[in-house]
């Protein structure tokens, strides 16, 4: 794990990047494909129950976002800098983030061996 001072991009920016990327920029993925690319694909991937998927009696873990808006805003200078366009995050259907900024919620739990283990479903609203 980088210092606290100096954190990679990786922690903060990832999935809005691949976003960004595969999306926008070439066109490569449906909105509908790309959420599915870092949701449901890496939860059956990986045999993680009730994750990846939004149903009855799965997590709750969400992010909801603004499809218009999303963007990436941190640079190598300045890794720490929030994302535009995510409006809410759920975990374990807790409120975690909301109006750019954490609520406290400390809704995730560690996940041991074949134990359920945790992913983020994307939502985007229109």
């Amino acid at each position: 794990m980088p210092a606290p001072d100096w954190p990679s991009l990786r922690m903060t920016s990832f999935s809005v990047s691949k976003k960004d990327c595969d999306i926008c920029d070439i066109g490569l993925f449906t909105l509908e494909q790309a959420v599915h690319k870092m949701t449901g694909k890496p939860a059956s991937y990986f045999r993680l129950p009730r994750r990846g998927h939004i149903a009855a009696g799965h997590a709750a873990d969400l992010v909801v976002f603004d499809a218009d808006t999303i963007a990436d805003k941190a640079t190598w200078a300045s890794p720490t800098r929030q994302a535009q366009g995510i409006d809410y995050v759920l975990v374990n259907g807790n409120v975690a983030w909301r109006a750019g900024e954490g609520t406290g919620a400390r809704s995730g739990k560690v996940i041991r061996g074949d134990v359920d283990r945790a992913s983020t479903s994307l939502v985007a609203r229109r």
